[in-house]
């Protein structure tokens, strides 16, 4: 599987696993994008915290920033963000999201 599918699964049971907070599934995220994917370095990831907690909103902001970091370049961030504006409203995309 694309690191990108993996990346999907990984914190798809991770958001199971914070129903009461996210902050109690901060070591079991920082384990599997640091020491078992390998996604973001340690201080990466510290950072990306840091950023996630300065900013207003939900703490696990962190996510964002280790797909960020991990894999999504600006033109696919773009891509992607144009597709779901479209798909929310209902109407066609006019690009075509490429695979990654």
């Amino acid at each position: 599987m694309s690191d990108v599918v993996w990346m999907a699964w990984t914190f798809l049971w991770l958001s199971v696993l914070c129903v009461g907070g996210g902050v109690g599934v901060i070591p079991e995220m920082q384990r599997q994008v640091v020491a078992n994917h390998q996604w973001v370095t340690a201080r990466e990831f510290v950072d990306g915290y840091t950023l996630a907690q300065l900013t207003p909103g939900p703490n696990m902001l962190v996510a964002a920033f280790v797909g960020y970091r991990a894999q999504v370049t600006l033109d696919r961030l773009l891509e992607l963000t144009i597709r779901d504006t479209c798909e929310r409203i209902g109407v066609p995309c006019p690009i075509e999201v490429t695979a990654a």
